[in-house]
């Protein structure tokens, strides 16, 4: 499982959430997608950023997300061939890019991030989609629409969820705008969705 940071970086927030993946059976690897700028700041943060909303899949932080599933599949306590992704704000807009551009990826959970651009990149997911996200969350709602429009037209296998009264950044529990109830029923749709996708069959 490739976990991907918020815009705050690879903070204890994301180490938690990749520590609870472990505690459920799977291997979860959260690269840092700032140590290639030089760490968390202001620049590393834009360039990310403009990167995202500017060059879609062609970017550095896709290639690295990229090396990190192949990095996954190389590892002989893996099973290659049911990798997941899940990323959280930025992380969310990364999880869709990834899915995007590696075949590889068998499921991918992007907790209200933003569109691919451009849009029609949904073109080439390959993977069931998971999109979560609180129905008040100003930054994302307004592109939901297109997003699910373009999935759809796509014919590509897709749920989004919305949760009423709820913001962005719910699931990050080191912040005010954390809320326990949403994030927990949102944590058991994300192992639902991923037993279903992932996991072995007995």
């Amino acid at each position: 499982m490739v976990v991907i940071q918020e815009l705050f970086g690879l903070n204890d927030n994301i180490r938690r959430i990749a520590n609870r993946l472990a505690g459920e059976g799977y291997i979860a690897l959260a690269p840092n997608l700032y140590s290639r700028p030089g760490g968390f700041g202001r620049f590393c943060v834009t360039s990310l950023m403009k990167a995202m909303l500017n060059n879609g899949v062609e970017q550095q932080p896709v290639r690295d997300l990229k090396a990190a599933v192949a990095y996954l599949q190389q590892q002989p306590f893996v099973h290659a061939e049911r990798i997941g992704v899940t990323g959280f704000c930025m992380g969310g807009g990364y999880a869709i890019l990834l899915a995007c551009a590696s075949d590889q990826v068998k499921g991918s959970v992007a907790f209200y991030g933003r569109n691919p651009s451009p849009i029609d990149a949904v073109a080439n997911i390959r993977c069931p989609l998971l999109y979560p996200y609180g129905a008040s969350d100003r930054l994302v709602r307004g592109g939901v629409p297109k997003l699910k429009e373009a999935l759809k037209r796509q014919g590509k296998q897709y749920e989004v969820k919305a949760y009423p009264n709820t913001g962005h950044s719910y699931m990050n529990d080191s912040r005010r705008s954390y809320r326990r109830d949403v994030a927990e029923g949102s944590w058991k749709h994300l192992l639902a969705f991923f037993g279903e996708h992932l996991k072995e069959t007995p």
